[in-house]
C-alpha cells in the first residue's frame, strides 16, 4: 500500500484513516508529506500496537474536533454526540464519561497541572435548552466543583514589629 500511495495509483482520498503498527512506521514515514493530517501518530490514535482494536475503535467510535474560540485562542469547544434520547440513563452517563476521558487524554503535554475541561453543557438538537453537567465528578484528578483553589495567606495572621 505504501508503494501504491507513493506511485500515485492509490490516493489519500481513497480512505478515511491510515492505521499503522509501530513496526511499519519507518517505511510509512515516506508518506508523511502526502498524508498530512491523516498520517498515523499516537495522538490521533492511528499508530497502535493493537491494529484490530484500532479498527474497532474507528468503525464503532465517533469523530469529533476541537473548534478554537476566535476571541480567546486558549479556549475552544467540542460538539460531540454520545447517545440518543431513547437510551437508558445509565448508558448515556457511561457514554458521557468515556467521551470526557477520551478528550481529557488529548490534553497538551506539559499541562498536567491545569484543568483541561472547564465546562460541560448538554443539549438535544431539537431543543434550545442547555444543561450544565458537573464533569469533574468523572475524573479523579479534578477538584470539587472543577475549581482549583489558590493557596491564600490566613487573614487572621498578624505581623509583629520589633
Amino acid at each position: 500500500l505504501i508503494k501504491q500511495i507513493l506511485a500515485g495509483t492509490v490516493s489519500k482520498e481513497d480512505f478515511d484513516f491510515v492505521i499503522c503498527h509501530p513496526d511499519v512506521l519507518k517505511e510509512a514515514n515516506s508518506l508523511r508529506g502526502i498524508l498530512g493530517r491523516k498520517f498515523p501518530n499516537t495522538n490521533n490514535g492511528l499508530l497502535r500496537l493493537d491494529v484490530v482494536e484500532a479498527v474497532k475503535s474507528l468503525t464503532n467510535g465517533i469523530e469529533y474536533k476541537l473548534i478554537h474560540s476566535s476571541l480567546e485562542l486558549d479556549f475552544g469547544w467540542i460538539d460531540v454526540p454520545f447517545g440518543q434520547l431513547d437510551m437508558p440513563e445509565e448508558q448515556l452517563e457511561e457514554n458521557l464519561k468515556v467521551v470526557l476521558n477520551v478528550i481529557e487524554k488529548q490534553k497538551p503535554a506539559g499541562t498536567d497541572h491545569l484543568l483541561f475541561i472547564l465546562r460541560t453543557l448538554l443539549w438535544c438538537e431539537k431543543s434550545k435548552e442547555k444543561f450544565k453537567i458537573d464533569h469533574w465528578k468523572y475524573f479523579s484528578n479534578y477538584p470539587e466543583n472543577g475549581v482549583i483553589k489558590e493557596d491564600t495567606e490566613d487573614e487572621n495572621v498578624k505581623s509583629t514589629a520589633q
